[in-house]
C-alpha cells in the first residue's frame, strides 16, 4: 500500500466541501468536515504559534491545515498564518456549507496567505486516482459578506501527491486547473496514479 497525499490550496478565503478521493470508493477520513473541531498544536512547534498552540487554528477531525509562513523580508500582510474555523457553527454563514451541517473555512483578513488544508489516504501502489471537492471563495474590500466586491485574483486549486508526502510545495504534487469560484460552489477535480 502507498500513502498519497491530498491537498487544498484554495485561497484566501474558502470554504470546501468534498465530493471523493477514489481508487473504488471514498477512501478520506471525514469528507464532509464534521464532528468536532480540534486546535491545532503543531508537532515541532512552530513561530507562527508562540505558544504551542495555534489558537487560531480550528480543524475538522482527520484534516491538517498547512500555510507558508511569512519571511522577514515580506510585508507584514504578505504570507499571514490563516485562521481555520468550521463554517456551519458562524450564524449566517449557511450559504458556506455546501452539504451537511459543517465546512471547513480559512481566511485572512487584510493581507494574503498560501495555504491550505490537507490528509494521507492509503492507496494501492499504481492505483488511479480521482480526488474532488467543492470549494467557494468571497473576496472583497468591503466587509460586506456574502458577495465578493473588487475580488483579487486567488489562484485556487486542488492536488493529490502520488508519493504520499506531507508538503503541498513538493513539485511532484499534481494540481488540478485554477478556478476562481467567487461567492459560488465549485467542484475542482484533480486525477493521478499512485507512485
Amino acid at each position: 500500500m502507498t500513502r498519497i497525499l491530498l491537498v487544498l490550496l484554495l485561497l484566501p478565503a474558502i470554504w470546501a466541501w468534498p465530493v471523493n478521493a477514489q481508487t473504488g470508493g471514498n477512501l478520506l477520513n471525514n469528507p464532509s468536515f464534521e464532528g468536532q473541531y480540534y486546535t491545532y498544536v503543531p508537532n515541532p512547534p512552530i513561530p507562527d504559534c508562540k505558544t504551542g498552540v495555534c489558537n487560531t487554528v480550528q480543524m475538522a477531525p482527520g484534516w491538517s491545515p498547512w500555510w507558508v509562513s511569512r519571511r522577514p523580508d515580506q510585508q507584514k500582510w504578505e504570507n499571514r498564518n490563516p485562521e481555520y474555523k468550521p463554517s456551519g457553527r458562524c450564524g449566517d454563514c449557511a450559504n458556506r456549507v455546501h452539504s451537511g451541517a459543517d465546512g471547513q473555512a480559512y481566511f485572512t483578513f487584510e493581507g494574503t496567505h498560501v495555504a491550505g488544508f490537507y490528509q494521507q489516504v492509503t492507496v494501492p501502489k499504481d492505483a488511479a486516482l480521482h480526488f474532488s471537492i467543492y470549494g467557494q471563495a468571497w473576496s472583497s474590500d468591503r466587509d460586506q459578506p456574502p458577495l465578493s466586491h473588487n475580488a483579487t485574483r486567488l489562484h485556487m486549486r486542488i492536488g493529490i501527491d502520488p508519493l504520499g508526502g506531507t508538503s503541498a510545495l513538493d513539485p511532484r504534487v499534481v494540481w488540478s486547473s485554477e478556478f476562481d469560484s467567487l461567492d459560488t460552489w465549485y467542484r475542482y477535480d484533480v486525477y493521478a496514479r499512485a507512485q
